[in-house]
């Protein structure tokens, strides 16, 4: 009832968990079930997927350091017969950080999606992710030649200007056909990415 997809990302923006309906760990040589992956195990995301019913939902968090962050989804049917439904999730986030001298980290995120369901059997499903993410330039701590912190944890040695900056949009396209209760076909499911765009200033 929900769209799947493996757990995998690039870390120049990083996953956001607004739109994630749950999680799935598959440990074992079992997890070659789902095709190419590391023999260990898979970690499945599924994300939230459009309902038939009206519904809205949404949450505030505030915490130390000035985070902050807002969430919202909204779902239901675009048409009478409920065939068609959509799904709009968004999310916006800022946090100072512990590090004294760093700006802060800022995160926007926004995903959509759309399924088409003309009958019990065939489904169609349109998604996107977007995120686009600003985070202090940080080159770590600064050790001595044994490993030891010379120096506070919260120090900041980079400009406060200094920013990494990330922006990635995500498009994907599957479809299914439920042809007798033992078989279920299922198209190679399309997914577009366009690479971060990466910034250092």
């Amino acid at each position: 009832d929900v769209y799947k997809r493996q757990g995998m990302d690039r870390p120049e923006a990083f996953f956001d968990l607004a739109n994630v309906e749950r999680v799935e760990v598959l440990k074992g040589p079992a997890s070659v079930m789902v095709g190419l992956s590391e023999p260990g195990g898979i970690i499945n995301i599924v994300t939230r997927a459009p309902s038939r019913e009206f519904h809205f939902d949404g949450s505030f968090q505030g915490g130390s350091f000035d985070f902050y962050r807002g969430e919202m989804s909204v779902t239901g049917p675009l048409n009478a017969s409920g065939t068609l439904t959509a799904r709009a999730t968004g999310a916006i986030q800022t946090n100072d950080g512990f590090r004294d001298g760093a700006r802060p980290s800022e995160r926007a995120f926004g995903a959509a999606a759309l399924r088409w369901q003309p009958d019990s059997l065939t489904q169609v499903d349109l998604t996107a992710d977007y995120v686009d993410q600003k985070v202090p330039f940080d080159r770590g701590l600064i050790a001595d030649e044994d490993g030891n912190y010379v120096h506070n944890a919260r120090t900041y040695y980079g400009e406060r200007w200094s920013t990494t900056g990330a922006e990635k949009l995500v498009l994907g396209l599957a479809a299914q056909r439920q042809v007798n209760p033992w078989l279920m076909l299922r198209s190679v499911s399309y997914t577009h990415l366009t690479l971060p765009t990466i910034l250092l200033v």
